[in-house]
């Protein structure tokens, strides 16, 4: 493991994470700061930081919802709702009717509140494993390996025809 003491690995990851979050100013008001943590898409984090008379406003502008309601995921009715709802209060983040997930902060908890909308912004991205395509793949590739575990003969990616009288491949 090497002669590092506790701070060096401390050291050794702040020196990384500074190494690789850029900051680019947008206009006199508003920042974009990159982190290097990754979505599903490997894509780095933008957070737009904006300054107002209260301090800041932090915002993802939308990207991390809109990604995944483009990809097929619906967030807004039944479980995949009430699991957004929950994660957003678990870090403190507020959506709006734009889809943006957002923060306000102070001087005193900018990176506190950096962090969060950070980590909230990882957790609804994996929300992409919910999607009915996932979601379907999951559950086929359960009921195949229960049906294996138990000795159960059956033909995986089976044709039927339907009512309508087109096939269908499950």
């Amino acid at each position: 493991l090497g002669d590092f003491s506790m701070e060096d690995y401390k050291k050794q990851y702040l020196d990384w994470l500074n190494a690789n979050t850029t900051e680019a100013k947008i206009c006199a008001k508003t920042s974009r700061i990159t982190l290097p943590y990754l979505n599903r898409r490997n894509d780095m984090l933008d957070i737009y930081i904006i300054k107002n008379d209260d301090g800041f406003y932090l915002t993802d502008d939308g990207e991390i919802i809109h990604d995944l309601e483009l990809s097929g995921l619906q967030l807004d009715k039944g479980k995949r709702k009430e699991l957004l709802t929950q994660t957003l209060k678990s870090f403190g983040i507020k959506s709006d009717d734009e889809r943006s997930l957002f923060v306000d902060a102070s001087s005193s908890n900018l990176p506190l509140k950096l962090h969060m909308l950070a980590q909230c912004m990882l957790k609804i991205d994996d929300m992409f494993y919910l999607s009915k395509q996932n979601a379907k793949s999951v559950f086929l590739d359960d009921v195949q390996s229960f049906l294996e575990n138990n000795e159960i003969r059956f033909v995986p990616k089976t044709s039927f025809v339907g009512k309508s009288g087109l096939p269908t491949l499950y």
